[in-house]
């Protein structure tokens, strides 16, 4: 059975390390796909003042242009077509509806993996989709890991975890150099950077 993977967030904007982490997703659980689900509102966001300054088809056109050189990144606007805050328990019902005849991996940080017995529907989640971690910490606790592998597996499915270089790249210090008139060469596809500075956006 083919595998589709599904990698959430706010994209605010995309940068170089939402594209690592969605190739090394990609590579190493063998994915057909992966498709970045922008959020509409983020539970873990709902504050105005993360989307401030920009529009939903601002940080589409933004993600478009991040991933259009790659066959394999989609994008996916089921979150912000649906409105209001986003949980994945919904879009993961939404992928398993309409790609029934594929296997869903869902991607997820390390410390999401570390609170995420208290998502909404969370075992309901991972009784229809693989979960793939990324972001684990070389300084990680065993138990913590142990905490998460018990609770992760269900049904004969384990979490991934995913070797991913560690990449300290944020989209709130993304816009913060933006704002201050920084600049943010390498830090988003080029594309991309073009387009944040015609429009101005952030600034």
């Amino acid at each position: 059975m083919e595998k589709i993977g599904i990698f959430g967030g706010s994209f605010n904007p995309t940068h170089i390390g939402h594209l690592i982490m969605a190739e090394q997703f990609s590579e190493q659980c063998d994915l057909e796909s992966c498709h970045f689900v922008p959020a509409s509102i983020s539970p873990f966001k709902s504050n105005k003042d993360d989307y401030e300054f920009i529009s939903h088809t601002q940080r589409l056109d933004i993600l478009d242009l991040s991933v259009k050189d790659n066959p394999k990144f989609k994008v996916n606007t089921f979150e912000i077509e649906k409105g209001g805050i986003s949980y994945s328990i919904d879009t993961v019902r939404y992928f398993a509806h309409s790609y029934a005849d594929k296997e869903i991996y869902l991607l997820m940080g390390y410390d999401q993996a570390r609170s995420f017995h208290k998502w909404k529907n969370w075992e309901e989640i991972l009784a229809v989709a693989h979960i793939a971690i990324a972001g684990r910490p070389c300084n990680s606790i065993n138990e913590d890991e142990a905490a998460i592998n018990e609770r992760f597996t269900r049904l004969g499915k384990s979490p991934v975890w995913l070797t991913n270089p560690m990449i300290e790249i944020s989209s709130s210090d993304i816009r913060r150099r933006i704002k201050n008139g920084l600049s943010v060469k390498y830090l988003v596809n080029q594309k991309a950077e073009e387009y944040i500075n015609a429009y101005k956006i952030y600034q």
